[in-house]
């Protein structure tokens, strides 16, 4: 596995398997179930929807899954085979899938953004009180941008939180603050979200690699199970 891919790999647990796109996956072929999904859509979308839907076969084949169709459902959710649990990221010229037997993992979380800056005008959008007011420090802390970072922490988890629960979140009902190197902590600020397997923060990992930015959230079963008997 190359090192980049390795330390992108390293976000998740070993149980997981996780597929960085190449050259020929933008023009893989789509399989009968998913053509209907991009057939309106302008070229790049396309391209992005064949690249993660050929990572994400990639990575079910990996760990035996049955690598066929991988549709969408009425909430724009991928469908993954009976037992499997999974997450797909592009950003312009990069893009991966992340899956795990849901007897190992139960969710997953996995986003890609570009490592610039967050435009100014959607910052009061993204960050809550708490987490502009440690941007400079993080800001030093980091080398790099907190408020993308924090963007890219809340995608992570809305795409393991939302597949089990339905419950659609604002970027102001959560909220993130670093918890170590690579890692930071999410926590659901809005009392009325429904906790999540009984948790309401979960840590998560990032990595910087060039000019790319990767997050992941991920909730083991041995620890989902933990937290529902004591929720």
């Amino acid at each position: 596995m190359p090192t980049h891919v390795a330390e992108i790999a390293s976000l998740f647990p070993e149980a997981s398997a996780l597929r960085m796109a190449e050259a020929s996956d933008w023009e893989a072929p789509l399989v009968a179930g998913e053509v209907a999904i991009v057939a309106r859509a302008v070229a790049k979308r396309r391209r992005e929807f064949a690249a993660g839907r050929a990572c994400a076969r990639d990575a079910l084949s990996t760990l035996g899954g049955e690598a066929g169709a991988l549709p969408r459902d009425p909430d724009r959710v991928p469908v993954w085979p009976q037992g499997f649990v999974g997450s797909i990221s592009h950003c312009d010229d990069a893009c991966g899938a992340v899956v795990a037997r849901a007897s190992d993992v139960v969710a997953l979380g996995f986003d890609v953004e570009g490592a610039d800056a967050l435009p100014t005008e959607v910052i009061d959008t993204v960050l809550g009180p708490a987490e502009r007011d440690r941007a400079q420090e993080h800001d030093r802390a980091l080398g790099r941008d907190w408020a993308k970072l924090v963007w890219s922490a809340k995608e992570s988890f809305y795409k393991a939180y939302f597949p089990r629960l339905r419950h659609t979140l604002e970027f102001h009902d959560a909220e993130v603050q670093l918890a170590g190197p690579g890692q930071f902590q999410v926590r659901l600020v809005d009392p009325s979200a429904p906790s999540w397997f009984g948790r309401r923060e979960i840590e998560g990992r990032f990595v910087y690699r060039e000019r790319l930015l990767y997050t992941g959230v991920f909730l083991e079963a041995s620890d989902a199970g933990a937290s529902e008997a004591s929720g």
